[in-house]
């Protein structure tokens, strides 16, 4: 389950990356200068994309909506799920 989190954090760092730029300050306290970070990004408007994602949901647990490739339409039940994909994998 922790590989689909860090995927779905790799895929948002990886699309959503923000590429606006860092200067670099010098300072007479430091041999080395110091990252900027007053620049102003543009950031997403969550809510909208919360509103345009809630008008396209389709809502997966219920029965009938997902057709399993090998067992065909089964209502949702994720322990049945996860029980059939651990006698798949150790017979």
């Amino acid at each position: 389950m922790i590989d689909h989190c860090i995927e779905i954090m790799r895929q948002a760092t990886l699309c959503r990356a923000d590429i606006s730029l860092f200067t670099l300050q010098w300072s007479q306290d430091s041999l080395n200068p110091r990252a900027d970070f007053s620049q102003a990004h543009v950031c997403v408007d969550f809510d909208l994309i919360n509103e345009w994602a809630s008008k396209r949901r389709v809502d997966a647990s219920k029965p009938g909506i997902l057709t399993h490739p090998i067992y065909g339409k089964i209502p949702i039940d994720f322990s049945t799920l996860l029980s059939l994909d651990l006698a798949k994998n150790n017979p």
